[in-house]
């Protein structure tokens, strides 16, 4: 009977399979079976040493069929090689929990099985246990299944509809054929190993290894051309043989894909892997990337990251998306208030942004600006969406200098807000959002100043105001963006006698010096990076980093080629493995620019 099942197993393995290497579990291990068959009314049984019962063979010709849980008295633990192979009566089967393993080629053939429903409880589907059950359309797989072998649901329709999925869903071990699938493959995280010649030849883009992923087996994404690149977590302590091979058209040998990359941690089985097979190899350091599809977007995705972090906050900050004048100066603000700043347009509320206003059902808004900035339209727009008039208050003067000043009174109240003062250059925004988490963190007001001349009205009024009660006036930024007259004459009007500058060569230097200085005010185990070449992701990230002062990097995300200054460099190599917080999309922080950084920091 064994003979017979395997010679008919062979020849489906080639009508459904072409071209596949027959697993190694064709040949199932039949020593724990006892060799004497029984029967129970349709079903033929065998014994097991454990005492359990595996079903070996139906004779009935029901259409609906439920695998029994107990057969004479005995647990049915699994279904064995074969056991309904090429069956055409069944139309719908329901396998219970107690089995918890489904055969090799356990209901291939089966051309007329349209639903399949397995119970929670069933651990194993052995390879092509369904293949060749054409008209396959509906399975429920339950999540208490670890592996599926290779060819499990080849030529079903059901395997169809997969392969049409983006990105292309696994159910834990999937070792099915799915030749043709273009769309990125997620492994869920209940993976432990991915099996031998798993994806091997399939057209997939790109994978995602989840951390519980311990294994990677020989063959596993071999001839996978259009995988360019993987990111190997430091879970992964085997990966076999050829797992990321490929071969070559003119001489039929197998060799290393052109041009592939692995990515993950120094010192781990992913590097030595790529060091073995001539792979180019990068350390990639704990990442998590914040972006939208714009601007907008992104700030929406930031508010989204700290409400798991943090809490969701009952207050928004909103400023204009297309200008920085009003916003930078709102460091304190956000930290006060909790509060993640939001981007919208001029003249309307930005869709997005509406949207996330209502699922942190926000109760208070706080514009920054006039109406030139963010028009009665968004006020209206607001108002229509549920903010109450008297909640929605608007800081503002009749430029960026007494904005920054209407910020600064707001929060007066408060005499540890008067204890330093930050002065920054009006018509930048770089050393703004630099400074930004250390002037919330001390609770201190950012005050602009223009480059020479006197200092504006608005700002000369505030100052006058808690002049004497200031200790410390730091002026962020060189000579070229504010003179030292201007700075003795800010110094001047708080009554410091030393004024402190805190200035690089450019504005990324400028970034290191601030963090150099107030090291003991940020938390260096992470990096919050924003490009340094536009304002809007790093101002909306700012409203995050005001709360957990990380160090802030910026980085030239204009630049093709990945740059770091000297300072940058000297910052990271006394850094071991931070984690990225990443404000903004490739376009502005091309993932280059991450490898070249985790290039410099220790392990």
């Amino acid at each position: 009977m064994k003979k017979k099942i395997l010679s008919i197993t062979l020849a489906l393995c080639l009508a459904f399979a072409s071209s596949a290497v027959l697993p190694q579990s064709a040949f199932t291990d039949t020593a724990g079976i006892s060799a004497t068959a029984l029967t129970s009314g349709d079903f033929e049984y065998s014994l097991l040493n454990d005492g359990t019962a595996e079903i070996t063979g139906y004779k009935g010709s029901k259409a609906e069929l439920t695998i029994p849980s107990t057969i004479s008295g005995n647990t049915v633990t699994s279904i064995g090689t074969g056991a309904f192979l090429v069956n055409t009566s069944l139309k719908s089967l329901t396998i219970p929990k107690t089995i918890k393993t489904i055969g090799f080629s356990a209901f291939s053939g089966c051309m007329n099985l349209k639903t399949v429903t397995i119970e929670n409880g069933v651990e194993t589907i052995d390879s092509m246990a369904f293949s060749g059950s054409t008209a396959l359309e509906n399975v429920t797989i339950p999540s208490s299944v670890t592996k599926i072998g290779s060819y499990a649901f080849s030529t079903t329709k059901w395997l169809d509809d997969q392969k049409k999925k983006s990105p292309f869903v696994i159910v834990n071990e999937i070792l099915i054929d799915a030749s043709g699938c273009k769309a990125a493959v997620v492994i869920p995280d209940t993976v432990k190993a991915i099996g031998s010649a798993a994806f091997k030849d399939l057209a997939i883009s790109s994978v995602t290894f989840p951390e519980s992923v311990e294994t990677i087996d020989e063959l596993a994404f071999f001839n996978c051309k259009n995988l360019k690149s993987v990111t190997i977590p430091k879970t992964v302590k085997t990966i076999g043989k050829e797992a990321f091979g490929y071969i070559k058209p003119d001489n039929g040998l197998s060799a290393v894909m052109k041009g592939f990359v692995i990515y993950g941690k120094n010192k781990s089985a992913a590097q030595k892997y790529a060091s073995s097979n001539v792979i180019t190899f990068y350390n990639k350091l704990d990442t998590i990337r914040l972006a939208g599809k714009d601007r907008y977007e992104t700030a929406v995705e930031i508010s989204k990251y700290r409400s798991i972090v943090f809490y969701e906050s009952s207050t928004v900050i909103l400023a204009n998306g297309m200008n920085y004048a009003d916003a930078l100066a709102a460091a304190s603000l956000a930290r006060y208030y909790h509060a993640p700043i939001l981007l919208t347009n001029t003249h309307s509320l930005n869709p997005a942004t509406r949207e996330e206003i209502k699922r942190l059902d926000a109760r208070e808004v706080i514009i920054l600006g006039g109406e030139n900035a963010v028009g009665k339209e968004v006020v209206d727009e607001l108002i229509q969406n549920g903010i109450r008039q008297e909640y929605i208050t608007r800081l503002y003067g009749k430029d960026r200098y007494a904005t920054a000043v209407a910020i600064s009174k707001h929060l007066s109240k408060d005499d540890s807000f008067k204890r330093s003062v930050f002065f920054v250059y009006g018509n930048g925004f770089a050393d703004s959002l630099s400074i930004g988490p250390v002037a919330a963190k001390r609770f201190n007001p950012i005050i602009y100043l223009r480059t020479n001349g006197e200092i504006d009205e608005a700002s000369a009024s505030f100052l006058a105001e808690i002049k004497g009660k200031v200790e410390n006036a730091y002026v962020i930024g060189g000579e070229g963006v504010i003179s030292d007259d201007m700075m003795k004459k800010a110094a001047a009007a708080v009554g410091v006698d030393k004024p402190i500058r805190i200035a690089g060569a450019n504005r990324y230097d400028t970034c290191i010096e601030i963090n150099n200085y107030f090291a003991q005010d940020l938390y260096f185990s992470t990096l919050c990076v924003a490009t340094g070449n536009d304002f809007p992701d790093a101002l909306a990230g700012g409203a995050y980093n005001v709360i957990v002062q990380n160090a802030m990097l910026l980085v030239n995300g204009k630049s093709s080629q990945p740059y770091l200054t000297e300072k940058q460099k000297n910052l990271l190599k006394n850094l071991r493995s931070p984690k990225l917080i990443v404000f903004g999309g490739t376009s502005v922080v091309p993932d280059s620019h991450l490898i070249n950084i985790a290039k410099y920091t220790t392990d």
